[in-house]
């Protein structure tokens, strides 16, 4: 455990609120999993079914895709948080509070629907044609959500707290919409915008702009006792978790975690002594978070970090330090 701000001596408790990002995949699988089960959507419907008219435009054709590959990152859209030119000479990313300290200061408390956000996306061309690779997209989930809203008549998060928070009783995990003070304890979240630059304070943001792909605030025990239900097979029938655990290979993740493959919002991570564990890291500002759960539930580790920095190999290091501590713990006799 480390502290819950510089320069203090407080401890960073594992009861401690955080801003947990994409974590909240597992979590956004469960629910149209369930609803699939209940008969209430297919996971292969199109998201024109369910969406008509949102996944259009730049050679995007909602048509063509499945909820399953939104669920998968197969889909081939664009991840509305990546680099607003990614052909251009600023690498930046579009949303505005991730850009600069400065934007980060004028836009921290920006309210921001699903379909802004999916709308961002559309601005560019799919990355490749629907289930023919696997990238990384938040905008597939923010259109699950979406779809989960559409099945239901409810909010993403009354279905998540309805089928998942209040059955397992994590009652500090919750959907802030636009309330952007975390409660106490917490720990402070940390961004430095440029390398070498300072680091800021980011704790105080509204969450609306991560929406059902990441708005969740959570703490380690909570997410721990998540990760136990989950792979011990408290939430979905069978039938669900083996369509959760139907994986593809996640190559993007070779450099970190070679072989590692993705199912509906789950990693599964290979570990040095054989075998491997079920995973899912998140990231927003400030805050990051690592996990692995055995396939029975029995060994779960929940680490979290409240301090991102630009220096891309400070970073690359920081990312492997953790991989490495996890791999041996899930190995540890």
């Amino acid at each position: 455990m480390g502290t819950e701000e510089r320069g203090h001596s407080l401890q960073n408790l594992s009861c401690g609120y955080r801003g947990q990002a994409s974590w909240s995949r597992p979590i956004s699988s469960a629910a149209p999993g369930q609803l699939a089960g209940e008969g209430a959507l297919s996971l292969d419907d199109t998201v024109e079914q369910w969406l008509p008219g949102v996944v259009s435009g730049n050679g995007n054709d909602g048509s063509l895709i499945t909820i399953r590959q939104l669920l998968q990152h197969t889909s081939g859209i664009y991840n509305y948080t990546g680099p607003a030119e990614p052909d251009g000479p600023d690498p930046k990313p579009a949303l505005a509070v991730l850009r600069s300290a400065d934007e980060y200061m004028q836009h921290r408390l920006d309210h921001m629907d699903a379909e802004e956000l999916a709308a961002l996306a559309m601005q560019h061309k799919p990355d490749f044609d629907p289930g023919a690779q696997w990238s990384y997209s938040n905008t597939n989930y923010v259109l699950a959500g979406m779809i989960i809203e559409r099945a239901t008549g409810n909010h993403w998060s009354e279905e998540v707290e309805a089928r998942i928070l209040d059955p397992l009783g994590l009652d500090s995990t919750f959907e802030p919409g636009d309330e952007p003070e975390l409660p106490a304890p917490h720990a402070v979240a940390y961004q430095q915008y440029e390398v070498g630059g300072p680091l800021i304070d980011v704790t105080i943001a509204n969450h609306t702009m991560a929406g059902a792909a990441g708005s969740l605030v959570t703490t380690t025990a909570d997410l721990a006792r998540f990760w136990r239900a989950l792979t011990e097979g408290s939430l979905l029938d069978p039938e669900q978790m083996a369509e959760l655990h139907e994986t593809v290979p996640a190559p993007a993740f070779d450099p970190i975690a070679p072989g590692t493959e993705y199912g509906l919002g789950i990693m599964w991570i290979p570990t040095s002594c054989g075998g491997g564990y079920w995973s899912h890291a998140g990231g927003t500002l400030g805050y990051s978070t690592r996990n692995a759960a055995s396939g029975d539930g029995s060994r779960v580790l929940v680490m979290s970090l409240s301090t991102s920095t630009d220096d891309p190999e400070a970073s690359y290091a920081t990312v492997i330090d953790t991989f490495e501590i996890i791999d041996q713990l899930m190995c540890a006799d």
